[in-house]
């Protein structure tokens, strides 16, 4: 039943005007939804999309590295180990052609870095270092600095 706003007299549903006073019957608002509505909802389900996807293909959140890449930070923990000043230490970059796998479980890793000496300066070292893969952990054969 609807209300005439106009005189407050009772009228079906299916009435557009007002059986009453004949002035015309308010439409019902519609409950359509909003385009931000539409898109808000949308982009919820894809978000979802995406999270499932991702937890179904199993993806590591790890980054897994080489084995040269293994040794070379290793033999860059033995060098900190030994400077000075290792806070003040800038080591360059990763590169594949100053590690070396020496046989099955050794590796020779040449590293430069620059780093403060006892006196405060800031001087380039650079490092030969062997190291051994234990699996877990990595034992330092030698360290020479050049």
């Amino acid at each position: 039943m609807k209300k005439c706003q106009y005189c407050t007299g009772e009228n079906s549903d299916r009435e557009s005007t007002c059986a009453f006073c004949g002035r015309p019957l308010p439409k019902p608002a519609s409950k359509k939804l909003s385009i931000w509505a539409f898109l808000l909802i949308s982009l919820v389900v894809i978000a979802l999309c995406i999270g499932v996807a991702s937890m179904i293909s199993g993806g590591d959140s790890e980054t897994s590295i080489s084995p040269s890449e293994s040794a070379w930070y290793a033999c860059r923990q033995f060098v900190e180990d030994r400077l000075k000043a290792p806070k003040t230490a800038d080591f360059e970059r990763y590169d594949a052609n100053k590690v070396t796998k020496y046989n099955k479980s050794e590796w020779i890793v040449t590293i430069t870095v620059d780093a403060q000496n006892s006196f405060g300066a800031m001087i380039r070292s650079e490092f030969i270092c062997s190291v051994r893969d234990q699996g877990d952990t990595w034992k330092l054969l030698s360290l020479e600095e050049y």
